[in-house]
């Protein structure tokens, strides 16, 4: 870790030298190691007790499991815990101003929603969308379908007489639904927020569905709404259709979400 401090952010350094300042490193996603994620977990958090000793000031986070199933002890555990409203409110104001949505803080005040960041965003991508269908949401499940479906009838609709209820009842979208969930699956049994393309397209022709998610994958970077949709939920990244390419999921939710469906 501190090789790759020094090569690629030598700025650190430069603050240790001049003692000026205490770096502060933020390890995220101790829950989504791609390999023995308990036992692995152990031994990383046995090595960072090391950090104790270094210039760095270092936090190991993920989700709460990882660490209520510790073997080792921390020198110190915060949990962080929900939004309290006074913050939910300020973090929804600022997610609005960058995104310029007009909807008052007080008409989603209701849902449990909004004590947890990661949804107030999805919130905010739905109402920029679609303000009307913020109000149809109750649920995590809700959020997330339902700001799928509002970012593919907007991209999608070439006419605007096409009700959205159309569009969603498309086999084009149910192929496009399929095709994430595939990739969604693959993820979820690795634990790993980056799956290859390949592993995919063995999975897909294990369930009779290849010849489809290899025409979806052949046709995303000619279909804009396809890939603004598999850019805003993962990343793609491939030099034409290799075995190295592969999809990386920017938040472990989504793939959860996708695979659960």
């Amino acid at each position: 870790i501190k090789n790759h401090l020094t090569d690629n952010f030598p700025f650190y350094d430069k603050l240790i030298r001049e003692g000026t300042d205490i770096p502060l490193i933020i390890l995220d996603g101790l829950d989504e190691l791609s390999y023995n994620v308990w036992e692995t977990s152990d031994l990383l958090i046995d090595i960072m007790s090391d950090f104790t000793k270094s210039p760095y000031k270092t936090i190991l986070s993920g989700r709460s499991e990882i660490f209520r199933n510790r073997k080792r002890t921390f020198h110190a555990h915060l949990s962080i815990k929900d939004l309290e409203i006074s913050l939910a409110e300020k973090l929804w104001n600022a997610y609005c101003r960058e995104l310029h949505v007009e909807i008052n803080f007080t008409e989603i005040q209701h849902l449990d929603l909004i004590k947890i960041p990661l949804f107030l965003y999805v919130l905010a991508i739905i109402a920029k969308s679609d303000l009307e269908a913020v109000h149809k949401i109750e649920t995590s499940s809700d959020a997330f379908r339902i700001m799928l479906e509002t970012l593919y009838c907007r991209q999608y609709n070439k006419n605007p007489n096409d009700s959205y209820t159309n569009l969603l009842d498309s086999n084009e979208y149910r192929d496009f639904l399929k095709c994430l969930q595939i990739v969604s699956y693959c993820a979820c049994r690795v634990n790993k927020k980056c799956i290859e393309i390949s592993t995919c397209l063995t999975y897909s022709a294990q369930i009779g569905f290849r010849e489809t998610f290899e025409n979806w994958i052949s046709t995303l970077e000619n279909h804009k709404w396809s890939k603004l949709l598999l850019m805003f939920h993962m990343n793609i990244n491939y030099t034409e259709k290799n075995n190295n390419s592969s999809f990386e999921f920017f938040i472990k939710s989504f793939y959860e979400y996708f695979a659960a469906q």
